[in-house]
């Protein structure tokens, strides 16, 4: 989180909000530092934990993964120009801070080209509904893989889940 005297980086402006087909305008700034100034939150699908809202999440690439996890081959295939695998995880139990989602793996270096994620449904965030990951990589002239593209998307209820979320205006930021 963001403290006071830190450097903001980067802020999101979200403006609309919609309830029952009616859009109200607003203005909500969702702020916070960033490492690689390029994002409003700073993470790395590579390391251990994803903190997210103050909570810590198990990444799926993290050295324990396989205690948290449970990984499906898809698909193999040439996928932009290597050979690579799709494959799908999902937590091994429920009620763990994890993820489930899919991602493709180049076998030439077994680094991650793609990955789509959302947080598992039985995670519990007061206020959060949902939160989105994308990630998109590519190799660069030094062999790096860096990122091409990151999308966070953060669903916030302020009737949390259930029935009565679906009744009120929600945010995403």
């Amino acid at each position: 989180y963001a403290k006071i005297g830190d450097k903001v980086n980067s802020c999101q402006r979200t403006h609309s909000f919609v309830n029952k087909g009616e859009v109200f305008v607003a203005d909500l700034y969702i702020c916070g530092t960033s490492d690689h100034g390029n994002g409003w939150y700073s993470y790395n699908v590579y390391d251990n934990k994803i903190t997210m809202l103050g909570k810590d999440f198990t990444s799926p690439f993290a050295n324990n993964g396989l205690m948290h996890y449970e990984y499906y081959i898809l698909d193999s295939m040439d996928y932009r120009g290597k050979w690579s695998y799709k494959l799908k995880f999902k937590p091994r139990r429920k009620g763990e801070a994890t993820f489930f989602g899919e991602f493709w793996v180049s076998m030439e270096d077994y680094a991650i080209q793609q990955v789509s994620m959302r947080m598992s449904p039985d995670v519990n965030i007061n206020l959060v509904n949902r939160i989105l990951i994308y990630a998109d990589f590519e190799k660069n002239q030094d062999s790096i893989w860096v990122p091409l593209k990151e999308k966070t998307i953060i669903d916030f209820s302020p009737a949390g889940d259930g029935k009565a979320a679906d009744e009120v205006m929600g945010i995403i930021g």
